[in-house]
C-alpha cells in the first residue's frame, strides 16, 4: 500500500507485483480507468523528479511504468487529503451516477473547474466528510460519456470502499437481488466472513454497473488492522534482497506443509483463539476422527511457528 497517510486516513492504492508478469506489457490497458488527479506540494518538482525517472508527460499527465496516468495540481494550504478524483469512462452516466447514489449512498458533487473536460458530458459523486473516519475531504469518482462502452479489464485494478458491517451485508443482499450476475466473490450466505485478529471482516468482491470491479469490505476490522499492519511493518521488505529470502522461506513452508500432508491422512492447521478452528476439532471428536493438529497461533494472537508458516 502507498499513500500520503495511514490507510484510516487518506486514499491509498494498493501496488500489487504478480510474479511472472515482469513485462509491463502482460497488462493490458483498459478503456475505462482514464487518471488520477493528484495534489502535490510543488507541481513542477514533482514533474522535474518523474521525468529524471524516465516517465514520460502526456497531455498534462505523468504516465507511470504500469501506463496509468496522474495530473498534478498544486496542494491547497487548507487541504489534508492529496487525492482529488478518479476519472473513469462510462457507458451511460445517468445510469452510472444513478448506481453510486442509489446502490452505494454517495452523493452529486461538482466537477471542480481544473478537471480537463471529456466527453459529451461530465458528471462526479462521493462520499461526504461527515462518512469519513476523520472528517477528512472526500475523493471524488469523476465519470464523462463519449459514445465508447468502457472495456474494464485487470489493468483497471478495483476500488475498495470501507463501510459499516451492517452496511456491507445489507449491500450483499441488495446486490443479490438487483445485481446478482455482477457478484465475483462471496461467502455461502452473504459477504465472506473472516475471524481477524480485531473481530470479524466482511466482505465481497463485485463489478458496478459499467463492470469496473469494487471490493466492499468491512471498515470496523479493517481500518485498525491496516493500521495495525504499517505501524508495525518493516521497511526492508520492500528490499529486493529480502524479499527474495522472503519468498524461499515461503517455499521452505510449502515444503513443510507437504511434508505434513504425506505423513497424517487429516491435517488441521489452527490458531487456539479462532472459533471455527475449534468448532473444526469439536467436529473431528465427535466421530473420533484421527486428526493431526498443527496451531500456528496461539489463544493470545501470537505466532506459535515462524512466519510465514504462521
Amino acid at each position: 500500500m502507498v499513500g500520503y497517510d495511514l490507510e484510516d486516513r487518506a486514499y491509498c492504492m494498493e501496488l500489487t507485483y504478480n510474479y511472472g508478469l515482469d513485462d509491463p506489457s502482460a497488462y493490458k490497458p483498459g478503456t475505462g480507468l482514464t487518471e488520477f488527479g493528484i495534489f502535490v506540494p510543488d507541481v513542477d518538482a514533482a514533474k522535474s523528479a518523474a521525468q529524471k525517472l524516465g516517465y514520460a508527460e502526456e497531455e498534462g499527465c505523468i504516465v507511470g511504468p504500469d501506463k496509468y496516468r496522474f495530473r498534478l495540481f498544486p496542494m491547497p494550504s487548507d487541504r489534508s487529503e492529496h487525492f482529488l478524483y478518479v476519472m473513469c469512462r462510462s457507458g451511460n452516466l445517468a445510469k452510472t451516477v444513478g448506481f453510486y447514489k442509489d446502490v452505494l449512498g454517495m452523493s452529486d458533487v461538482a466537477v471542480p473547474e481544473l478537471v480537463p473536460k471529456r466527453g459529451s458530458s461530465m458528471a462526479a459523486v462521493s462520499y461526504t466528510s461527515k462518512t469519513h473516519p476523520h472528517q477528512r475531504e472526500p475523493v471524488m469518482l469523476v465519470w464523462y460519456e463519449d459514445g465508447i462502452k468502457p472495456q474494464p479489464t485487470p489493468w483497471e485494478g478495483r476500488h475498495a470502499l470501507g463501510l459499516d458491517a451492517e452496511e456491507i451485508k445489507a449491500l450483499h443482499a441488495r446486490y443479490q437481488k438487483e445485481f446478482p450476475d455482477k457478484i465475483m466473490h462471496q461467502g455461502d450466505a452473504g459477504p465472506i466472513s473472516l475471524q481477524e485478529k480485531l473481530g470479524t471482516l466482511f466482505i465481497f468482491i463485485a463489478r458496478d454497473i459499467d463492470g469496473y470491479e469494487m471490493c466492499y469490505v468491512s471498515r470496523e476490522t479493517m481500518l485498525p488492522a491496516v493500521v495495525e499492519a504499517v505501524t508495525n511493518y518493516d521497511g526492508k521488505a520492500l528490499d529486493w534482497t529480502a524479499r527474495q529470502s522472503r519468498i524461499e522461506k515461503i517455499a521452505a513452508a510449502g515444503k513443510q506443509v507437504e511434508e505434513l500432508l504425506s505423513k497424517h491422512s487429516v491435517v488441521l492447521f489452527s490458531k487456539e483463539w479462532c472459533p471455527f478452528c475449534k468448532k473444526a476439532k469439536n467436529a473431528f471428536d465427535s466421530i473420533e476422527a484421527k486428526v493431526f493438529i498443527k496451531e500456528l497461533e496461539n489463544i493470545d494472537k501470537k505466532p506459535i511457528v515462524e512466519d510465514p508458516m504462521a
